[in-house]
């Protein structure tokens, strides 16, 4: 799985906190992020045709 640059991690958690996200929940929303940019680097992102 992806791993956070050291700087945007900080950058993050700087932001989740401006956002209000308490410090329990912070874990979950990184393991999203990185399981996102681990699909986009899997996948692209590129859109089906409609």
């Amino acid at each position: 799985m992806i791993k956070f640059p050291l700087e945007t991690f900080n950058l993050y958690q700087a932001r989740l906190t401006v956002l209000g996200v308490s410090s329990p929940e912070r874990p979950h929303y990184v393991k999203w992020v990185r399981y996102f940019l681990d699909f986009e680097a899997k996948y692209g992102t590129s859109s089906p045709p409609l």
